[in-house]
């Protein structure tokens, strides 16, 4: 993610060799966003990264659709 943005607070875990990451950032205009990280040790012994972008204004559906998948687990 750019460095024009800044971090607010962040909070992670680890699961089946992964840790993901929830990152709250904020642009310099002030628009807020999630950052979801997941990072993999690969067997180079480098790290592979993965993230995903959900802005504040895209939340509300980008949840509902989230909850539509888990309900069909």
């Amino acid at each position: 993610m750019s460095k024009k943005s800044r971090e607010l607070v962040s909070f992670d875990f680890f699961a089946n060799g992964k840790r993901y990451f929830f990152n709250v950032r904020e642009t310099q205009n002030g628009s807020k966003f999630v950052q979801v990280v997941e990072t993999r040790k690969t067997k180079s012994g480098g790290y592979e990264r993965y993230s995903i972008v959900v802005f504040k204004e895209n939340m509300e559906e980008f949840i509902e659709n989230m909850q539509k998948a888990f309900d069909l687990m």
